[in-house]
């Protein structure tokens, strides 16, 4: 198995060698991932740029739809999305390998200043000027919570793994 880890997985390959171990005429399943290192920008022009830094100096793809700028951008901890949070107030999602939209989440009323995932890629949480942070099912692409609260602006939101131990 060979196995480099970087942003977004690129491909799934399976080799079917002959047996060189007896004459028993089976074969030998090898299996291959291969991962590559994608970039992803945001900016005051309302885009996003998907940049492979291997392959040269031009994007890979423009990535349009955001009305404001583009505050903030994260590929999911899987490498297989992208969300994107901006002064327009929605947060969008993005194929993490090609760059195709996926999906528009909607419901801040104001900046979107941050966004991060849960661990398992399932959830989205985004803070806002706001003053709320949201938490999105990136599955059903839906609200699932609305967490009000903060006197103003919510500038930064993190996803923490509860762990819990048992011992014997």
């Amino acid at each position: 198995m060979c196995l480099c880890l970087c942003s977004a997985l690129s491909s799934l390959s399976f080799f079917a060698l002959p047996c060189t171990d007896c004459d028993c005429g089976g074969v030998v399943v090898w299996w291959c991932v291969v991962y590559r290192e994608l970039l992803i920008s945001g900016s005051d022009d309302f885009t996003l740029f998907l940049w492979d830094p291997a392959t040269g100096k031009k994007p890979l793809a423009r990535l349009t739809g955001h009305q404001q700028p583009v505050n903030y951008v994260s590929y999911s901890p899987d490498g297989r999305l992208i969300a994107s949070g901006s002064f327009d107030g929605s947060v969008r999602l993005w194929n993490g390998l090609t760059g195709k939209f996926m999906a528009t989440f909607r419901g801040h009323v104001q900046a979107v200043y941050q966004c991060c995932w849960s661990a398992d890629s399932r959830l989205l949480v985004s803070g806002s000027k706001d003053s709320t942070m949201k938490v999105w099912d990136v599955k059903t692409k839906k609200l699932k919570c609305d967490l009000p609260g903060h006197a103003d602006e919510v500038f930064a939101v993190c996803v923490g793994v509860s762990v819990c131990y048992c011992v014997m």
